[in-house]
């Protein structure tokens, strides 16, 4: 399945690509909460349920170069 967008000439209005966004979005969301590993994962709930939290879930001090 791919999530990705782009633009095309049938794009013609921002409602389109709106709901087109919303659609792929919608459909990532349901295949994140349905995979066995993910959807289990406390970062993926807090970000789900907790959109201002879930950033101190997430240790990404491993991502950075010293």
């Amino acid at each position: 399945i791919s999530y990705t967008w782009s633009k095309s000439h049938q794009d013609r209005t921002s409602v389109e690509v709106v709901e087109r966004r919303r659609i792929l979005l919608e459909r990532f969301i349901h295949d994140l909460c349905s995979h066995r590993t993910l959807s289990s994962d406390t970062a993926v709930k807090t970000f789900l349920l907790d959109n201002d939290q879930w950033k101190h879930i997430v240790d990404t001090s491993h991502l950075i170069n010293k």
